[in-house]
C-alpha cells in the first residue's frame, strides 16, 4: 500500500487549549484525506515551530524512518509571512523530495469562512 505522510506546521503555544484543537485539526484532516485515499495509508503528523515537540524537521525525519513515499508540508498559518513561508521554505529546502502545500490563503474559500462566522454574530 502506498504511502503518503502528511506535516502540519504550526507555531506552537504555551496554551493547552491550543495544542488541543491543533491535534483535533490533523485528526480531522488525516480521517478526510483517508474518506478520499482509500488504497493509500496516511498519516499526519502535528509540528511546531515554538514550545512544543515534535519540531518540523523531526516530523518530517520521523516520516522519512518509516519509509513513507511521499511527504507533504502544510502550514497551518493562514498567509505566508515570515513563518508561514520563509521558515517553512527553509525547512522544506532541507529535504529531497518534499512537497509544500502552502498556507490557507490566497485560497478564497477563507473569505467565505470569515465572512460566515461575522454573520453568525450579526443574525
Amino acid at each position: 500500500m502506498k504511502k503518503i505522510g502528511i506535516v502540519l506546521i504550526t507555531h506552537g503555544s504555551l496554551s493547552q487549549n491550543y495544542v488541543k484543537q491543533v491535534n483535533d485539526i490533523a485528526r480531522e484532516v488525516e480521517r478526510k484525506l483517508r474518506e478520499y485515499l482509500k488504497d493509500i495509508y496516511i498519516e499526519v503528523v502535528t509540528s511546531y515551530l515554538h514550545h512544543q515537540n515534535p519540531k518540523p524537521e523531526e516530523a518530517i525525519r520521523i516520516l522519512i524512518d518509516k519509509k513513507f513515499e511521499n511527504i507533504i508540508v502544510f502550514s497551518l498559518f493562514v498567509v505566508e509571512g515570515i513563518h508561514g513561508r520563509e521558515d517553512t521554505m527553509k525547512i522544506v529546502e532541507k529535504f529531497e523530495n518534499i512537497k509544500y502545500a502552502g498556507t490557507l490563503w490566497p485560497d478564497s474559500r477563507v473569505i467565505d469562512i470569515i465572512v460566515d462566522k461575522i454573520l453568525r454574530c450579526i443574525t
